[in-house]
């Protein structure tokens, strides 16, 4: 229902914006129109959707020691999840919604089948004064002429194959000036598909039958469409009072209008009309500056979504991408009050992630950093998790298990988070001037040992080495290496007290030895990895957590 509600508030507001631009355009007011009408069919969400498959990746795995534990888990099968929903009120919603769409479709139709059986009936013309005039006003147009038998009005029926039908008997009642500005009314309908767009409006107007605005979107289409038609006639050579008298008579021998997705000669507000065509009243051609007005608003109309998609993937495009990588079950219990420290380890076909907080989780399955994590009173509760998956021969907390995880957090956690970008004061790692002195990883998977002052790595990548220095400097620190590699390396130094609050030092003059004799963090990533961090401002990928529910346990 949110969704529907953020839809229709969505597309009102794009009507609103479109009766603006018609009335600034009033040439273009027939396009304009239709894509209002349109925008009902297409849900921004769906253009934030493709949008999204232009994802940003999700960050490696910070370093962390991995601990390791003897308990057991027994393991379980999902539970169902629970409906908290109010199912009455939206099912009330819908019966309500599913009648009116009924009525309004079946109206259509009835209407559709009486002017349908009409033309079923009226046999074709291939010869006669009113042939030989659409010949030779429409000789490539492919359109059949049909006589009916019924005061049905002049019109245009059908989609691919028109049928330009007209009552018996009208055609002598008409000068051929007259006949000649009829028939090119009707054949300038057939050109421009109108009976295409009226269809498509039909659709709109029986989904979204409770807005107003929808059914005041398809007056504006009938009268916007008779208008162009009408300057269409009089700039073909017709008499403005000829076609005028034309009209009139079309008036006088009709006594049915044909529906709304068939086009006919007394559509829109006529008197209105008439008034037009009599003064000879041509709307003003959209020059280059409308164009690109229009132009640009149509490029904005569809990218802004697309960009959306793009800056807030949803966690549904993580568990899309993983394809069949989730756990198979998954066991979720209270820690016990005496746990100390925490840890996630992996065996082959299992994981276990021992004494966590939610948010520990997210960040874990999510690959980022605090700092980067955008979220409001989360629990402290603490978990033990046993999650049984697919055999791997990976004893290592390998990145594969990340999309499992954000499987289970969306699944059991009720987990909803969206990325975002915000600018911040940062350390950026980048390379140093000799160039990167680390060794290339054979396999992947990432294993980390550190002590005071030591850490030794292999398969990290850049973004691993990023969140360690975030955390030891407690500032958050950007990888700019652009290395995608993963890679082995051993670092030492001597931590130095003030560490958490230096700033690097010239990144062009590395010092070999800080005054105690012994180099620092900073002088040990240039010297031994070959890398450098600089004081920047830079725009950091955030994780906001949306929505987040208590587990059920088993």
């Amino acid at each position: 229902m949110n969704a529907l509600a953020v839809h229709v508030s969505e597309s009102t507001v794009f009507a609103l914006v479109a009766i603006l631009l018609a009335r600034r355009f009033a040439s273009a007011s027939y396009p304009i129109w239709t894509a209002a009408s349109l925008k009902f069919l297409v849900p921004f969400a769906w253009i934030a959707a493709l949008g999204a498959h232009v994802s940003w990746q999700s960050a490696p795995l910070e370093l962390r020691e991995i601990v390791s534990s003897g308990d057991e888990f027994v393991s379980a099968a999902l539970p169902p999840s629970a409906d908290t929903g109010s199912g009455w009120i939206a099912t009330l919603l819908v019966a309500i919604w599913a009648a009116g769409c009924l009525l309004v479709i079946a109206r259509q139709v009835a209407r559709r089948r009486r002017v349908a059986a009409i033309v079923r009936g009226a046999p074709t013309v291939t010869g006669g004064r009113e042939f030989e005039a659409l010949v030779r006003l429409s000789p490539r147009d492919g359109v059949r002429l049909a006589i009916s038998q019924g005061a049905l009005e002049p019109g245009v029926f059908g989609i691919f194959r028109p049928v330009l039908v007209l009552p018996e008997g009208f055609a002598s009642t008409l000068t051929n000036g007259q006949l000649d500005a009829i028939l090119t009314h009707e054949l300038c309908h057939v050109r421009r598909r109108d009976n295409l767009a009226a269809t498509v409006h039909m659709a709109v107007e029986a989904i979204f039958w409770f807005h107003p605005l929808v059914w005041w979107l398809g007056a504006q289409l009938v009268d916007a469409r008779e208008r162009a038609c009408d300057e269409e006639v009089l700039r073909s050579g017709s008499e403005s009072r000829v076609y005028a008298e034309s009209i009139l008579r079309a008036c006088r021998f009709s006594l049915q209008s044909p529906p709304e997705c068939h086009s006919g000669v007394t559509g829109g507000q006529l008197q209105d009309r008439v008034e037009r065509i009599l003064r000879r009243e041509f709307g003003a051609q959209l020059g280059a500056a409308g164009r690109i007005v229009l132009a640009v608003c149509a490029a904005v109309a569809i990218a802004a979504p697309a960009i959306i998609g793009i800056a807030r993937t949803p966690v549904a495009q993580a568990q899309q991408r993983s394809g069949n990588e989730t756990f198979e079950v998954v066991s979720i219990k209270p820690a016990a009050a005496n746990m100390r420290g925490y840890g996630f380890v992996t065996d082959p076909g299992r994981m276990r992630m021992m004494n966590v907080t939610l948010t520990q989780i997210i960040l874990e399955a999510y690959g980022v950093q605090p700092f980067q994590l955008v979220a409001k009173d989360m629990p402290q509760q603490r978990w033990e998790i046993l999650a049984k998956a697919p055999t791997h021969p990976s004893r290592v907390l390998d990145r594969r298990y990340q999309s499992m995880m954000q499987a289970m957090l969306a699944e059991r956690f009720r987990l909803q988070v969206h990325r975002d970008q915000k600018v911040m004061a940062v350390y950026a790692l980048g390379i140093a001037k000799d160039g990167p002195k680390m060794k290339e990883s054979p396999e992947p998977g990432l294993s980390t040992k550190s002590s005071q002052g030591h850490v030794t790595a292999t398969g990290a990548s850049m973004l691993d080495v990023a969140s360690y220095l975030s955390r030891r400097f407690g500032k958050p620190v950007v990888d700019v290496t652009g290395l995608t590699k993963l890679y082995d390396f051993k670092l030492d130094w001597t931590p130095d007290a003030g560490e958490m609050s230096a700033e690097p030092p010239d990144p062009d003059k590395p010092r070999s030895e800080e005054p105690n004799g012994t180099p620092s963090l900073f002088t040990a990533l240039q010297e031994q990895l070959g890398l450098k961090l600089e004081s920047k401002k830079l725009p950091v990928e955030m994780l906001v957590v949306d929505h987040w529910d208590k587990p059920a346990e088993n």
